[in-house]
């Protein structure tokens, strides 16, 4: 594990202000970021790589993509039929508010979010990501 500590540095979340987005802040930062990293690899898991594609902007690498499972997919299709916004899902605070607005909606959530569950996943964990690596 200490070799592992030595040799890898992982960036844990970037965050760019709504205002400042669509400039290229995000890809400026992580670039001149990586080689003050003081490791030979830089790592990282992005759920939106897939609409925004920063990381790898920033002289990034995808190294893996992981896929959901289908009965995952199967579930947020269900939810979606019911009115909820697939791209919501992971905001409890967004899925607490659908169920106040819409009582008759509970028994059937809680019957999508038993199916997903027992499948081995729940929505709110990250579903799909990507990992990312750079050799500083």
């Amino acid at each position: 594990m200490h070799a592992i500590g030595r040799c890898f540095a992982c960036i844990i979340c970037v965050v760019v202000r709504p205002k400042y987005r669509t400039i290229g802040l995000g890809v400026k930062l992580v670039r001149e970021t990586l080689p003050l990293a003081g490791k030979p690899y830089v790592e990282t898991t992005a759920v939106m790589a897939r609409y925004n594609p920063f990381f790898e902007r920033a002289g990034m690498t995808k190294i893996a993509e992981s896929k959901p499972r289908p009965a995952i997919l199967e579930g947020v299709e269900k939810l979606r039929r019911l009115g909820f916004n697939p791209v919501l899902l992971g905001s409890t605070k967004y899925t607490i508010q659908r169920m106040r607005e819409h009582p008759c909606l509970v028994k059937k959530v809680r019957t999508v979010f038993k199916h997903v569950s027992k499948a081995g996943g729940v929505y709110r964990k990250r579903i799909a990501s990507n990992v990312f690596g750079r050799t500083v």
